[in-house]
């Protein structure tokens, strides 16, 4: 059998045939958008998206494609919110939409592909009031128990149903969230937005895998996730997700059942550090004074329930350092959990609300039982911890104090031991500063404080936390063997804490008072007790110094001053003290001290001083500078046998008393602990010349009160007749 063959020219004829017939359709192609004008059907379907919608749509060029695929190109797409508000919810550069061709001949548009280049969605929490035409966000900031207004037109769930996309593609999208709650306006976003979407469709099982930043922190972000298959109104019957912010991982899974979706949620690494820096951009209701740094887990399990889901969680942050502000630093390994169970519910007409009706926080050696419920002031898709508002309440029973020094820096390695109990409340608005109420009722507890030459004993009474405050409420310490009381307020928290205290101090070793406050360790010892008011703002000495101010009465009983004798220093050696007990001392022994004293202005006043020693005596005022400068007058008061050959000196004699004793002025000059003791000439000499005119006016009137006697006149009457006759009258 022979093989025809066609002749070479008439193959070459229908090869140019075929190309010629395959340009024609490609200008054909090319030139259908040029006479097919999809804007004439403007009027049709754009109110059909628009009812879909909810909101105004506009839209600026829409154009037939057909070389890159049969479908259409949207440019200029706005869906816009609040008429008043200038900025649309959603804005995009571009929509580029691929249709498939046998369904459109069978007079069904099904899209195979749409690409969002540069999209932005915008959500917007606004002040409490009646809810925002702001599409699926309406009613954020409105009041918790405020439904949304039945007037405001929702999308259809027609639209939902017929979308079906085999590929969704964002390029280089926005998403942002503008909180104008609290009367300003603070925007965070995402953007860098890379996604794709496959298989959006009902039946089918959703896949997005995405990619973006989060701009307020520099954080990025990932989503890669499986949901479905998706019934008529995108329900996925299972969720499989891993999301991702900076180093933290967080998975994902869940099953729809009737009753509604059951969610589990875990982390195995948390990067705190990260994550709080975030969340201080993001809310108000993360205060500044706390530090995480480290790793921690947590995981997390909702079960629908009637109306409500069940929750279940735990948070483990054992492997990760804790700390507030200077007060408390919890290090790595310290045990730090929290668990609870509860129940979200799940009214859609009221925002959501979170009841705990069991939480348990373990930290160190404590455990702390209570309960707690959380507002959450938004819906789908908005942060709602941005109008978070909660209350909740906390107590540790009776509990031992034993290794809580690790937690408690001010104690500079001290130690704590004792029982106390903890009753703490919060309160929390993410558009105020956090609440906080407490009460620690202490007994018999031991602190050990670095610094101090002792510990402090028997710590009884109880400390308030009221709003920030801490308020302390007669508590008392046993010092040694002496006491210490405190009432009053300090603010820790402000950005320099502040306290205003009435301390009493019941004999107290004033050394170890001095030795912890100054330099003057070795200047003064004895007893101390009294009662000052003081307050000051700063916890370095620098900056409380300026501020420090304080009033009140403080006596030392059975002490000394180590460091100089003033009547040996007054009057030049122990000879001339002759039997005075402080003849050959060093120091200054006495009995009693006692002072108005009042702290400002960076020195010490000290009013009204008195000291007693036996015969010895003094009073004094004077003022004594933080940097231990000394300027202050005395009057020194000795019986005269005690000074021996200074009583017969001329300003002996001159400041002798009709009592028996020398009143001596003295000058204290120069720096504690060694100050200049020196004698008072000018006031020696004016006190020296007001007794010699005491004595002389004394003096002289004895000798005119005589009486008259044997007829001759008194001497008042014989002055007065003198004066008489000089004068002429």
């Amino acid at each position: 059998m022979t093989r025809r063959r066609w002749p070479l020219s008439g193959g070459r004829r229908a090869l140019g045939a075929a190309a010629l017939a395959v340009g024609l359709l490609v200008l054909a192609l090319a030139a259908v958008p040029f006479f097919v004008d999809l804007d004439r059907y403007r009027d049709r379907w754009l109110p059909a998206v628009e009812s879909a919608l909810g909101h105004r749509v506009e839209v600026g060029r829409v154009e037939l494609t057909v070389l890159t695929g049969l479908g259409a190109r949207v440019d200029g797409l706005a869906v816009h919110g609040d008429p008043a508000d200038p900025e649309p919810l959603l804005a995009v550069e571009s929509v580029r939409l691929r249709v498939r061709l046998l369904p459109l001949l069978r007079g069904r548009v099904v899209v195979a592909r749409a690409v969002l280049i540069r999209p932005a969605l915008r959500f917007v929490a606004r002040a409490a009031g009646p809810p925002a035409a702001d599409g699926p966000h309406a009613g954020v900031g409105a009041s918790p128990d405020q439904p949304p207004d039945s007037a405001q037109p929702n999308a259809s769930r027609f639209g939902l149903a017929a979308l079906s996309l085999a590929d969704l593609t964002i390029r280089d999208g926005l998403l942002s969230y503008e909180d104008r709650s609290g009367g300003g306006a603070a925007r965070y976003e995402l953007d860098r937005i890379d996604a794709t979407l496959a298989r959006v469709a009902v039946g089918e099982t959703l896949a997005v895998d995405a990619t973006g930043r989060l701009a307020g922190a520099d954080l990025p972000v990932s989503l890669t996730a499986t949901a479905g298959p998706l019934d008529a109104t995108f329900k996925p019957a299972a969720l499989d997700a891993a999301l991702q912010i900076g180093d933290s991982r967080v998975t994902l899974t869940g099953t729809t059942e009737a009753a509604g979706l059951s969610l589990s949620a875990r982390a195995e690494r948390l990067d705190l550090t990260q994550l709080l820096a975030a969340t201080r951009r993001l809310t108000g209701a993360v205060p500044a004074a706390l530090a995480l740094s480290g790793s921690g887990a947590f995981a997390l399990a909702a079960r629908p329930a009637g109306d409500r889901y069940e929750l279940d969680g735990r948070i483990d942050l054992d492997a990760a350092r804790v700390a507030y502000g200077t007060w408390f630093a919890k290090p790595e390994g310290v045990p730090c959990s929290a668990a609870f169970t509860g129940a979200l519910s799940r009214d859609e007409a009221r925002t959501p609300q979170v009841a705990l009706s069991a939480v348990t926080v373990r930290l160190h050696t404590v455990e702390a039982t209570g309960r707690a419920t959380v507002a959450l002031g938004g819906r789908f898709l908005v942060p709602f911890y941005e109008r978070i508002v909660g209350r909740g309440e906390l107590d540790t029973g009776d509990t031992p104090l034993d290794g809580w020094e690790r937690l408690v820096p001010a104690l500079g390695g001290g130690a704590l031991s004792g029982r106390a109990r903890l009753r703490a409340a919060w309160a929390l608005d993410a558009a105020h500063p956090p609440a906080y109420t407490a009460s620690v009722r202490l007994t018999d507890a031991r602190v050990a404080v670095g610094g101090w030459a002792k510990p402090i004993e028997g710590v009884t009474g109880t400390v308030a936390l009221e709003r920030g405050v801490v308020v302390l409420k007669s508590v008392t310490a046993r010092v040694d063997d002496g006491a210490v009381t405190l009432r009053g307020r300090i603010d820790p928290f402000a950005p320099k804490p502040a306290f205003d205290l009435d301390v009493g101090v019941d004999r107290v070793q004033a050394a170890d008072v001095l030795a912890r406050f100054t330099s003057l360790k070795d200047f003064l010892s004895g007893r101390l007790t009294g009662q000052v008011a003081l307050s000051g703002v700063g916890t370095t000495w620098e900056d409380l110094a300026p501020t420090l101010t304080g009033r009140g009465e403080l006596a030392v009983t059975e002490g000394v001053f180590r460091t100089f004798n003033v009547l040996k220093d007054l009057l030049g050696s122990a000879e001339a003290l002759e039997t005075s007990r402080l003849a050959e001392r060093p120091d200054t022994p006495f009995d009693r001290f006692a002072a108005l004293i009042e702290i400002r202005d960076q020195a010490l006043r000290i009013q009204d001083a008195r000291l007693s020693a036996g015969e010895f005596g003094a009073t004094a005022d004077g003022v004594v500078g933080f940097d231990s400068s000394i300027d202050a007058r005395a009057r020194v008061s000795v019986p005269r046998a005690s000074v021996g050959g200074f009583a017969n000196t001329a300003i002996g004699a001159a400041l002798a008393g009709d009592d028996g004793r020398l009143h001596i002025p003295v000058r204290l000059s120069g720096r504690l602990p060694k100050p200049a003791v020196a004698l008072d000439r000018t006031a020696a000499l004016d006190e020296a010349t007001q007794r010699l005119r005491k004595r002389a006016s004394e003096t002289l009137r004895e000798f005119l009160d005589q009486p008259e006697s044997d007829g001759k006149a008194s001497p008042r009457d014989l002055l007065k007749g003198l004066l008489k006759r000089e004068d002429g009258r």
